[in-house]
């Protein structure tokens, strides 16, 4: 005849023991699962923040370069508009001397 499957882990508080060590590792488990799943969730925020900011220094520095591009042509036009006024009164300056 088979013997029946008992044993003295079974029996009395063995078998608490034993139940409560495999909960206490699943609960472990599952907390460590959760506690990973949130730093990454916080990694992807944080690499989200990173992108965006990074677009907005890249997009800034776009509007920069245009600013700067149009302030030097501004300033060639200046220098341009300046010589030919310097010119013009040299001219005037030169007439005022013949006439005088």
């Amino acid at each position: 005849m088979i013997a029946p499957l008992a044993s003295s882990v079974w029996e009395g508080w063995g078998s608490v023991v034993v139940i409560s060590i495999v909960l206490v590792m699943i609960g472990a488990v599952i907390i460590v699962g959760a506690w990973q799943g949130i730093k990454s969730s916080q990694a992807d925020h944080i690499a989200r923040e990173t992108i965006a900011r990074d677009e907005a220094y890249r997009k800034l520095a776009e509007d920069l370069a245009i600013s700067q591009r149009k302030s030097a042509e501004a300033q060639q036009r200046i220098a341009e508009s300046l010589a030919d006024v310097g010119a013009k009164v040299n001219a005037i300056e030169k007439m005022i001397r013949e006439v005088g």
